[in-house]
C-alpha cells in the first residue's frame, strides 16, 4: 500500500507535472526511518509514529523544497539526485 502510493505520487510529479525528480525516495525513506526511531525510543504507539513519519519527511520538505523549486529540466533532477545521495550518507 506505501508503495501505490509512492508510485501514485511520483505519476503525479513526472506524469501530469513533467518534473522527473530522483530524490522522491529520500522522502520516503526519511518518514520511515523518523516513524521507526520514534515509535523505538518514545512511544510504541503506531499512529503517533505515523504522525512522526508526516512530520519527519514534511520537514525535510519544508527544508529542500525551496531549493528545488527554483530549478527546472535537468537541473531539478540532478539536485534531487544530489539530495538523495546526501540523505543516503548521512
Amino acid at each position: 500500500m506505501i508503495f501505490c502510493i509512492f508510485v501514485l505520487s511520483f505519476d503525479l510529479l513526472y506524469g501530469y507535472m513533467g518534473r522527473l525528480s530522483f530524490g522522491h525516495l529520500l522522502f520516503l525513506g526519511t518518514g520511515a526511518y523518523s516513524a521507526g526511531l520514534f515509535i523505538k525510543y518514545a512511544s510504541p504507539n503506531p499512529l503517533l509514529g505515523v504522525l512522526a513519519g508526516i512530520l519527519g519527511a514534511g520537514l525535510l520538505g519544508v527544508l529542500l523544497g525551496p531549493a528545488a523549486v527554483r530549478a527546472t529540466g535537468a537541473c531539478f533532477a540532478l539536485m534531487n539526485l544530489a539530495f538523495n545521495h546526501i540523505g543516503f550518507f548521512l
